[in-house]
């Protein structure tokens, strides 16, 4: 912060002054507030004793006196633009960008070829989300600033953050329910200001096997909103999908919320409705998913991370799905080019209703009961868990090989996991006449996900990631690949 002199009039002026400086030369930040703010109330025309003092309140954290001094002082004299610069400076600091923004770009117009103005001035827009004008504002540097290093990247920072996002990936998941899938997509998105950062978002999935070939569509349209005093980002979406061989499609979207409690520690929280695509019969029979959830996240807390959750999955036959669950991993261990975190993980699962289902009509089952007395059933659209529990460990490796090229590796292993599985069997009802019923018997299972993503940046424009994932459930195994091309169409004039 920029300090100001006394204009001595008098013995007592210099004093209070000079007491003032020595008590901050001490690190005595509180008496010299009090000697300040006694004297400025004792004189409350004096300029510098406003000025002084607005300063000393700012370096004790009292930002609404501050505030109150410093625009007391610029009553006082209108004229003086250094103040107004210290008070903008002591605003961008203390994160109120959208009012030292205005300070600075008047101040802009005293000191036009100032650099530390205009990194203020750009960064004022920059930290407050506002990129459209952070971008109009980079575009009116004077051409002699281009040479400063800073100056340089923060301007190339904003207009990559500013350009029109076009991605396009193909994904392919091959499971043993068996089921192929092939999912193209396309995503554009584009950044303005705190307020309007939309996106859209199309895919279309090609599911087959060697009886199976169908298809669904989903488009999306979405907005983020940040709110920057509440300190509160939330995702807003609308959309459609689409399964032709159903003859059905529906509204799905969402609105997803995340609220940073101190640094580091966020609550999340979620509400939205999107299709179910990942079983068999889920590719025949249309099935949506209301899905609610809670966590409380952590993601630097002397490097530490972790997560709590719980969310819960309503469909559309009434079916219900509750599930919680919680992770930590350690501080990474390493150096910045290759480093490792462990951790654990638990998670539990119920459904309200087991689906599981005989694949022949009791009349079949019972025609061929004298050749095996194995009744085989199918889950009937989507998987349903049934007490399952699982305890898990995580390890994650991060490989930094350039600036350009970059590799996460992670797993996890369920060395301790349980479920109730579901069998189905003949039995009798009290008229004697025989029914498909069934049981459950609690069975062990080792769980387990391993992840590469291979993150390439070929140009300041254009990225490339390479990614798979081998997924284990209780239900069925699955491999997935995917390919992902971003381009940013960057405007620079």
């Amino acid at each position: 912060m920029a300090s100001s002199k006394a204009v001595a009039q008098n013995n007592k002026i210099l004093t209070a002054f000079e007491k003032a400086d020595l008590l901050i030369s001490e690190n005595k930040f509180e008496e010299a507030y009090q000697l300040m703010r006694s004297y400025q109330k004792w004189n409350p025309k004096d300029f510098n004793a406003a000025w002084k003092t607005a300063q000393i309140a700012y370096w004790n954290k009292d930002m609404t006196n501050s505030k109150l001094l410093y625009e007391t002082a610029i009553k006082l004299d209108e004229t003086n633009n250094a103040v107004k610069y210290d008070y903008a400076k002591m605003l961008f600091e203390n994160g109120n960008y959208k009012e030292a923004s205005i300070l600075f770009n008047q101040y802009r117009k005293v000191e036009s070829e100032n650099t530390e103005v205009w990194l203020y001035s750009i960064k004022s827009y920059y930290y407050n989300n506002d990129l459209s004008k952070a971008a109009d504002l980079v575009k009116q540097m004077p051409e002699t600033l281009y040479s400063n290093a800073e100056l340089k990247t923060l301007r190339n920072e904003i207009l990559d953050y500013n350009a029109l996002n076009i991605g396009v990936s193909v994904g392919y998941i091959d499971d043993n329910q068996p089921l192929e899938t092939l999912i193209p997509k396309l995503r554009i998105s584009k950044m303005h200001n705190s307020y309007f950062n939309w996106y859209f978002e199309g895919s279309f999935n090609k599911f087959s096997n060697d009886t199976l070939s169908g298809n669904s569509q989903t488009l999306k349209i979405g907005n983020k909103f940040t709110f920057n005093k509440l300190k509160l980002n939330a995702d807003v979406s609308i959309g459609t999908t689409m399964l032709p061989v159903a003859e059905k499609s529906a509204v799905i979207g969402g609105l997803l919320l995340s609220k940073k409690i101190v640094k580091g520690v966020a609550l999340n929280a979620e509400f939205s409705r999107n299709p179910y695509y990942y079983s068999l019969p889920s590719t025949l029979n249309f099935v949506l998913q209301d899905n609610a959830g809670i966590a409380l996240s952590i993601t630097d807390i002397k490097k530490f991370s972790g997560n709590i959750q719980y969310q819960k999955q309503r469909f559309n036959d009434d079916n219900s799905i509750s599930a919680a669950s919680f992770w930590f991993l350690s501080p990474s261990i390493g150096t910045k080019t290759i480093n490792a975190k462990i951790g654990y993980a638990f998670e539990s699962m119920d459904s309200e209703k087991d689906n599981f289902t005989s694949l022949k009509s009791i009349d079949e089952v019972i025609q061929d009961f004298g050749t095996t007395t194995t009744i085989e059933g199918i889950y009937r659209s989507y998987f349903t868990p049934q007490n399952q529990k699982i305890h898990s460990a995580l390890l994650t490796v991060q490989l930094k090989l350039s600036s350009k090229v970059a590799i996460n590796l992670s797993g996890s292993y369920g060395f301790n996991a349980k479920w109730e599985n579901p069998y189905l069997f003949l039995n009798e009802d009290s008229s004697n006449q025989l029914f498909i019923d069934k049981s459950f018997v609690t069975e062990k299972f080792n769980p387990a996900t391993y992840k590469a993503d291979f993150n390439f940046v070929l140009t300041r424009k254009l990225n490339l990631g390479l990614n798979y994932n081998y997924f284990k459930t209780a239900f069925y195994t699955a491999n997935t690949f995917l390919v992902n091309l971003n381009y940013k169409l960057i405007s620079e004039k």
